[in-house]
């Protein structure tokens, strides 16, 4: 599965705390479904926002025949999404249909999904890899990528100042001289500010501030704004590690903004996939800056810790939440963390709940719970 695209509207569906219907499956014979044959509106929503999101839901619930066909009914609508070209060969993957993975897998990449080191790591292929048809595919798009390559040049990257977004959601009656805890949200792998603001539905009645800054890094070549917090480079690069510092002085500075201009009593991350590994990341590493974290459906980078880290954030709230059902971040990722930090003598609580790569809801309450609690003295 396309993490980055799924990621996002996963979120989406995590903070507005709602399962999404299934739709009824069409009577199309599955091997036979193709694009420019398919009926999108057999069975299927005229919303072509409503299909993703409930081919998305059906791919969480394993159920892989009715995912295909609701990426084939948005597909009809939006042929450019190469995302969901992706996710739609994934699922012919998890199926065992090798020529139909195959063919979507190449759509994908003509639409513009060109990231073959997580092709050729996905599990969702595992079925079909070794066949004749799938490793033609493979074969194909490494030769079109080194072509592209060739006459579209290498991606790199310079550092420079810039001015990040950011949404700012203040409380009904909000009054400047009062003091309101503030909580900065990070989105997921793929999202953007404007999908994970939505989250305040939540918290408008909390009496805090909530602020969701924009990751950095737009996606190459994608046609709909999706951003993440790291650069698409391997994690132990060393633009990548610089990537990790920049993003922390992002988080930290924009936070240090907030308290003055705004009265400003606890200050605390909220983030969700990618946005959770980075709360670790950032919370652990600033104790002096925020008095905890909420990780929802991500991890802990052990190899990014340093001891003295876990030792002056002993007085950080950890709050770690995580689906037991999470097909895309591992939950056993959060049950690890909560293990090590733990063991490390901090303070860490585990929310559990039934349910895929989502926030939920039930998160929020001891979230503000933790806040009542007598912060120990810096």
């Amino acid at each position: 599965m396309r993490k980055p695209c799924l990621i996002a509207l996963l979120a989406m569906l995590g903070l507005f705390g709602v399962l999404i219907a299934q739709t009824p499956k069409a009577n199309t014979n599955l091997e036979n479904i193709d694009i420019y044959s398919f009926d999108p509106l057999s069975g299927h929503s005229a919303d072509p926002t409503e299909n993703l999101k409930n081919a998305n839901a059906a791919y969480q619930a394993a159920d892989y025949e009715q995912a295909a066909r609701n990426y084939l009914a948005y597909l009809q609508m939006k042929p450019s999404d190469s995302g969901a070209w992706y996710n739609l060969s994934c699922c012919y993957g998890l199926l065992g249909k090798p020529e139909l993975a195959a063919k979507y897998l190449q759509r994908a990449y003509k639409n513009g999904f060109r990231d073959l080191e997580h092709i050729a790591n996905d599990r969702d292929f595992e079925k079909v890899r070794s066949s004749e048809a799938f490793s033609a595919s493979m074969d194909s798009l490494k030769t079109w990528n080194a072509k592209r390559e060739r006459y579209s040049g290498k991606l790199e990257y310079y550092p420079l100042k810039q001015f990040q977004p950011y949404r700012l959601l203040l409380p009904d009656g909000f009054n400047k001289e009062k003091t309101y805890n503030l909580i900065i949200g990070l989105h997921g792998f793929g999202d953007k500010a404007t999908g994970f603001a939505p989250l305040w539905r939540h918290m408008e009645k909390a009496e805090v501030i909530f602020v969701v800054p924009e990751a950095p890094y737009a996606f190459p070549e994608s046609e709909v704004p999706q951003f993440s917090w790291d650069p698409f480079l391997p994690r132990d690069s060393e633009i990548s590690k610089l990537s990790y510092e920049y993003t922390a002085q992002y988080i930290v500075g924009l936070t240090n903004h907030l308290k003055k201009e705004y009265k400003i009593g606890q200050t605390w991350l909220l983030g969700f996939s990618q946005g959770a590994y980075l709360s670790y990341i950032i919370g652990l590493k600033n104790p002096r800056t925020f008095d905890g974290f909420l990780a929802c459906g991500g991890g802990l980078v052990k190899e990014m810790m340093r001891e003295k880290d876990y030792k002056s954030a002993k007085n950080l709230k950890i709050l770690i939440s995580h689906g037991s059902q999470d097909k895309i971040v591992d939950y056993q990722e959060s049950a690890d963390a909560a293990k090590l930090l733990s063991e490390k003598g901090l303070s860490v609580q585990l929310h559990t709940f039934e349910g895929g790569h989502s926030i939920s809801k039930d998160a929020f309450p001891l979230l503000f719970d933790l806040m009542k609690t007598k912060q120990p003295n810096k």
